[in-house]
């Protein structure tokens, strides 16, 4: 690949992830890819928002639509062994942050939780290479091998406030929940 087509692909790669990141708060970023070969990672998501109606000290407060997440990809397993989503907020203390101006409680990524493929609720307080520490989860993550090197996959994000342990005035609470790809 020349030098030309490879910085066309970046361009084409950064501007993919712009519009993603203004229309739907989702962020793809491919890392690790410095070798000439025609790789391509993407991330579409079903729907921009979630809401949720939270009910008092209730450790279900399901999130409607859940997500549906489309991830398309086609690598060298030769360049790339691994592909992993993660999704995350971008502070621990404010996932969700009040919109009333005498509120001054948020809700904070611990409360916050993200059952992938209906495996079970998971706090997002793990690390990721994005964002801040204590704000992430892995929604998957594969080894790259000669079978699965082109694949479309689909998978489903259904998000939860857990309010167990957080009591939360009435308020309209707000936040971005980002999603991002690493290839290594």
């Amino acid at each position: 690949m020349t030098s030309s087509l490879a910085t066309k692909r970046e361009e084409k790669l950064r501007k993919t992830a712009l519009r993603l990141l203004l229309t739907c708060g989702v962020l793809v970023l491919a890392s690790g890819w410095a070798h000439a070969d025609a790789s391509s990672l993407t991330i579409s998501v079903s729907a921009t928002s979630v809401t949720f109606t939270l009910i008092p000290g209730a450790a279900l407060n399901v999130g409607t639509p859940p997500l549906s997440i489309t991830t398309t990809y086609s690598v060298n397993p030769g360049h790339t062994a691994s592909i992993t989503l993660y999704a995350f907020f971008s502070s621990s203390t404010a996932a969700l942050k009040h919109t009333d101006p005498t509120n001054t409680v948020d809700i904070p990524s611990a409360a916050v939780q993200g059952n992938p493929n209906g495996t079970g609720y998971i706090a997002f307080t793990g690390t990721s290479p994005f964002g801040a520490a204590g704000t992430a989860m892995t929604v998957w993550s594969t080894m790259i091998s000669g079978q699965n090197k082109a694949q479309v996959r689909t998978d489903t994000l259904t998000l939860n406030i857990n309010l167990t342990a957080l009591q939360v005035p009435p308020d309209t609470y707000t936040g971005t929940l980002f999603l991002q790809a690493q290839a290594i």
